[in-house]
């Protein structure tokens, strides 16, 4: 991952990694599925390997005992649309420094969201 970090990626095709790794759920029934503790850790570290940088950032809150699937996919989005509005072109290149910031600020929303219920 060392290389990555003078390589710039393209904001689309991360994009559409991230849908990739909240499986682009749909059916309302699988958004309120209740996710555990692994399933979400797993999640953290799917969503730092699609970025291809190197992060420590361990959750350290407590984590709810009913957390929906829903709830988390929201945090990813919701952070991803408020720095990247519509007009992003799907070219745009994201350098390492701002994958880790996107990346940092999509673990915070999720591990708040984790630890709200």
């Amino acid at each position: 991952m060392a290389n990555s970090k003078n390589i710039a990626l393209e904001f689309y095709p991360l994009v559409v990694k991230l849908e990739s790794v909240i499986n682009h759920q749909e059916n309302e029934l699988e958004l309120i599925a209740l996710i555990d503790k692994k399933e979400f850790l797993s999640l953290r570290n799917a969503i730092i390997s699609t970025f291809q940088i190197e992060l420590d950032v361990p959750f350290n809150g407590n984590f709810g005992s009913e957390v929906e699937f829903g709830d988390v996919s929201d945090a990813i989005r919701s952070v991803t649309f408020s720095l990247y509005p519509q007009s992003t072109l799907m070219d745009k290149p994201i350098d390492h420094s701002e994958r880790v910031n996107w990346c940092k600020k999509i673990l915070e929303n999720m591990d708040s969201s984790a630890a709200f219920y």
